[in-house]
């Protein structure tokens, strides 16, 4: 606050001088001109004395010492009780001295000395003290450290730009209403250990200079520290949350837990920064952490939740995996468990391990360093539709296989055929549009390569598949490479399908040897023939041996006799050898076709069942 500026309310005054024109801030008292601080001893007692419990306190900008605040706490003690009771509570601007607890220390998240009886009765802060109205401390400084241990307030409290120079002790403090320590300083060391807050609460922008830890804290509504600051270790474990909590453009500088903790609704890392290592162990909606910069290493395990990592920056590793511990008490027990992710791009893949995460819904096109993702444990990408269904009277067969978003997306883009569209749903990106062939062709590569590097067979299939679909479809009919990737992918799945690779080999089979009943087989074998003249004068003959070509028979051409003799020819053709039967013209020709077709596709199902084992489906 601003000295040179005076205050919103009838001020004290007391020292002003040409250097300080406002002197003393503290509000005055009843009809007297001067605040709490500087009334003489007999007006100071009339005051306390005019107070009862539940009293309304205002002593915003008062300088407000130890003796000064037990004397405020007795006036408004409850008869026979423990505790004090306020009505509207102001406290804006004002300054406590030595206001808390004497001897407490807080070191790695334990109260180590505990508040002595002496210390308690001499009114050591604001421990068990009952704010029945609204409460209002901003602006506040807290010189010393302070204790609000077992305080209740029951309307909604306002510590908005406070400094607590010491320590400060919130632990099982009950907040009713709202609260807000927006813009608050911790300089000391902070502690909210069971505390409870009914409405909203608000650390929007508030420093913490020392450790500051939130054990088993329930926030039954919004958690905010949006542009907080922590510049030492923060923990919070055992957290629920009721509703979202919100951790946008945070900086940790230090070592950071989150978690275990129950969030009902999202966990906000949007643009945070966080310096050290981080820990987020927890179950919720979502875990945003769009545009966010991981400088140290850090672990994302979680339960039942969506996360997003688009455009994040990860300087070192960065492991989301899934939380399986079902014992865990903060923690719901739910049967599918697997945390999904929903984008990774813009990241870098060479520092993201993903394990145990489903990935149906990932968007992969972006990221950096994909082909260096790895991926352990199981993982599931999104599934094409699968069963026979009808074009225009023609049949078509969608085959099993693991497909990405990108390409369901451009797939069940409006502008494509509405038959091509068929089982695909709508498109799943919203706004954004899906990308192109020739970035989801990409995409598929980098993921293929990946899992050929970890030696993962089974998981490059598909990719592969994919990868080949995408190049298929990115040509028009005039190229010639469309016709080529097409027959590939008609005759064999492009070397994946076995079953329709060995498909066309028995139609190419079946049809060569009925070719070679009704047309390459001759009616019977052909007969040499003698030819010559003898002169008459008996002198030497000469004589030519000719063999008439073969001819088709006019009739019984499909006989048992004859079906032996095609397939011969034809099992022959398929490993490439021949077996010297006679045939007619027609059936030479209709052997060299198949001695040159059957072979690729003998060979093209060999490789897919090579690679159908090797998958052990």
């Amino acid at each position: 606050m601003d000295a040179t500026v005076e205050p919103g309310w009838e001020h004290c005054g007391r020292g002003a001088s040409t250097e300080d024109p406002v002197g003393c801030r503290g509000i005055r008292v009843g009809q007297n001109s001067e605040c709490l601080k500087h009334l003489n001893e007999e007006d100071r007692v009339e005051y306390f004395r005019s107070l009862v419990p539940g009293s309304n306190i205002n002593l915003s900008g008062t300088e407000i010492s130890r003796e000064l605040l037990s004397s405020l706490l007795e006036a408004t003690r409850v008869p026979q009780g423990t505790h004090s009771e306020f009505g509207i509570a102001m406290f804006h601007g004002a300054k406590f001295y030595d206001a808390g607890p004497r001897g407490a220390d807080f070191i790695g998240g334990q109260r180590l000395a505990q508040l002595s009886d002496s210390t308690r009765e001499a009114g050591g802060g604001f421990e068990g003290v009952v704010f029945r109205d609204r409460a209002f401390f901003i602006g506040a400084r807290f010189i010393g450290p302070v204790s609000f241990a077992q305080a209740q307030f029951c309307d909604f409290a306002l510590f908005e730009g406070v400094t607590f120079e010491g320590g400060a002790w919130f632990g099982t403090v009950g907040f009713q209403g709202q609260v807000s320590f927006s813009y608050a300083q911790f300089e000391g060391e902070c502690w909210f250990g069971e505390a409870v807050i009914v409405g909203d609460a608000s650390f929007d922008c508030a420093k913490f200079s020392m450790d500051a830890y939130f054990p088993h804290v329930r926030f039954n509504g919004n958690a905010q520290f949006s542009g907080a600051a922590f510049e030492k270790r923060a923990v919070f474990g055992g957290v629920k949350v009721g509703a979202r909590m919100i951790f946008g453009e945070v900086s940790f500088n230090s070592n950071v837990t989150l978690g275990p903790l129950v969030c009902s609704g999202d966990i906000v890392l949007q643009a945070a920064i966080m310096r050290g290592a981080a820990l987020v162990e927890a179950e919720a909606r979502e875990i945003i952490c769009r545009r966010a910069s991981f400088e140290a290493p850090i672990t994302i395990r979680a339960r039942r939740a969506v996360v997003d990592l688009t455009n994040a920056t990860l300087l070192q590793p960065c492991a989301v995996t899934t939380d399986f511990a079902p014992d865990r008490p903060q923690v719901i027990a739910l049967e599918n468990v697997t945390v999904s992710v929903s984008s990774i791009r813009g990241v870098d893949a060479s520092m993201l391990l993903l394990s145990d995460t489903d990935l149906s819904q990932c968007s992969f096109a972006g990221t950096h360093n994909l082909d260096q993702l790895r991926l352990e444990g199981r993982w599931d990408l999104s599934s094409a539709p699968t069963g026979l269904y009808w074009h225009k009277g023609i049949p078509r067969w969608w085959v099993k296989r693991q497909v990405i978003r990108e390409e369901r997306d451009w797939r069940a883009l409006p502008s494509r055929p509405p038959a091509a569209r068929s089982g695909w749903g709508q498109p799943t990106r919203g706004t954004d549009p899906a990308p192109g062939l020739a970035t989801i062709t990409s995409t598929y590569r980098q993921l293929r390569k990946a899992r050929e590097d970890a030696k993962d067979e089974p998981g490059a299939a598909d990719l592969y598949y994919g990868e080949m679909e995408m190049r298929r479809h990115s040509h028009n009919w005039r190229h010639a490479e469309r016709w080529l990737l097409q027959a590939y992918w008609m005759l064999s799945g492009y070397g994946l399908r076995a079953s329709r690779s060995l498909g066309w080999l028995a139609a190419a089979m079946t049809a060569t040897v009925f070719l070679m009943m009704g047309y390459g087989l001759p009616d019977s074998p052909p007969k040499q023939q003698l030819t010559g003249t003898v002169p008459a004068n008996g002198g030497k003959a000469t004589f030519e041996v000719e063999k008439p070509d073969p001819h088709n028979p006019t009739r019984d051409r499909f006989t048992l006799i004859r079906f032996e003799k095609a397939l011969s020819i034809t099992l022959n053709s398929v490993v490439f050898r021949s077996t010297g039967q006679d045939l007619t013209t027609t059936g030479n020709y209709i052997e060299m076709v198949s001695r040159f077709s059957e072979p690729i596709l003998l060979g093209l199902g060999a490789l897919a069942i090579r690679g159908r084992v090797k998958r052990g489906s």
